[in-house]
């Protein structure tokens, strides 16, 4: 009598612990707060801009203390600046707190004498609030990391086309000049 209860009880406790022992299902990741608005994800950067290098350097340098964006890498030369990073949202999912940050990396590159490119790159971190340190989230979040990318291009971008615009005349001026 004992035996007929003991296989089915067994079955069952096998079963149980197969289903249980599987790798747990991946849920997919919650989108962190967005705090931009939804017409500046319609944005589309120019990236190449009618202006010589060091003046878009500069306006690039001008546009970051405006908004006072922390760096930590200047470098002329090669065309490159790096913010420090920057407090991000905090994102909550099943039950645990994480925290976000950022940090970008500028890249300046001369196409001709009067026209310079402009690459941004943001490197999005999170972590467990009480874990020890933060990794790489791009591949996690990438609507997160494009929106941030965008609003920085936004940024730069209101400097860059007043200098462009402002520039625009004297070359033209200086062109009638000559002839």
């Amino acid at each position: 009598m004992m035996s007929r209860f003991l296989f089915p009880a067994a079955l069952f406790l096998f079963l149980f612990q197969v289903t249980c022992a599987k790798p747990p299902v991946r849920m997919p990741a919650e989108e962190a707060p967005r705090p931009l608005p939804s017409q500046v994800s319609e944005f589309v950067p120019k990236k190449v801009y009618d202006l010589n290098f060091i003046s878009a350097w500069e306006g690039i340098l001008q546009s970051l203390r405006e908004t006072n964006m922390p760096l930590t890498v200047r470098d002329r030369d090669k065309g490159i600046l790096r913010t420090d990073y920057i407090k991000g949202g905090e994102i909550r999912r099943m039950g645990k707190a994480f925290s976000t940050r950022y940090k970008y990396n500028i890249f300046l590159f001369r196409e001709s004498e009067q026209e310079t490119v402009l690459n941004v790159r943001c490197l999005y971190e999170i972590k467990e609030r009480s874990g020890q340190s933060f990794g790489n989230a791009n591949d996690l979040y990438p609507d997160e990391v494009i929106l941030l990318e965008k609003e920085l291009y936004r940024i730069i971008e209101s400097t860059l086309r007043r200098m462009e615009a402002s520039s625009a005349p004297v070359v033209k001026a200086e062109g009638k000049e000559r002839a």
